[in-house]
């Protein structure tokens, strides 16, 4: 069982270098919101892939109809993605001096930084095929393969959820850069990357790759 969660605490961390969608919408609320916000979002992500794990793990025949019709649900994820990338680039900035860092948010608010980030990161359908690929290729030699599983999937979790804490933490020390520019600049980068992301689905399923 250690191993299992060694190699879930691996695969995390192998995860957690990966630039995606979700890290340019982790930085852009913990610079806005502060770390309570980004906490919440990052907690809708790993929610969103315990999810994902458990359609793979325990639906064995919804996996086999998404991976059957995976062109289509890339197509729906990409133009989701670009609309997404499209509002955020043209989106408009208000004074950081105006700009009030929400540290004692409501309720509702961070239920929506949860649903946000849940939503964000399902959105790519690569994750849930990433899983899928993960599901399929995991042998677990113990006999106790059940359990193995079960803390190599939680260690993976934990992994990813602990490493978007310290990117959303650390993100907090450019708050000082906040200018009317930077964050003109923050929201089109996010909104180029998530673009780029969306485009890169359609050329995968131009290319059949998908």
């Amino acid at each position: 069982m250690i191993n299992q969660i060694f190699a879930g605490i691996g695969l995390g961390l192998i995860m957690a270098i990966m630039i995606g969608p979700v890290f340019f919408m982790l930085i852009n609320i913990s610079i806005k919101n502060g770390f309570r916000s980004a906490f919440y979002f990052a907690l809708g992500v790993v929610l969103s892939d315990a999810f994902y794990i458990t359609i793979v793990e325990y639906s064995k025949s919804m996996v086999g109809f998404l991976d059957h019709h995976r062109m289509n649900v890339a197509v729906v994820g990409g133009f989701l993605l670009i609309a997404f990338g499209i509002s955020s680039f043209f989106k408009k900035v208000i004074d950081p001096k105006e700009i009030k860092i929400e540290k004692d948010r409501g309720g509702y608010d961070l239920l929506l930084e949860v649903f946000n980030g849940f939503i964000m990161n399902a959105l790519n359908p690569f994750v849930l095929f990433f899983w899928i690929g993960v599901s399929t290729s995991l042998a677990i030699q113990a006999s106790d393969s059940g359990v193995g599983e079960l803390m190599f999937f939680i260690a993976v979790l934990l992994t990813i959820f602990s490493t978007d804490l310290l990117k959303g933490a650390l993100a907090i020390n450019l708050k000082k850069l906040m200018t009317v520019k930077f964050i003109t600049l923050l929201n089109r980068i996010s909104g180029i990357g998530l673009i780029a992301f969306g485009l890169r689905l359609f050329y995968m399923v131009w290319v059949h790759k998908i």
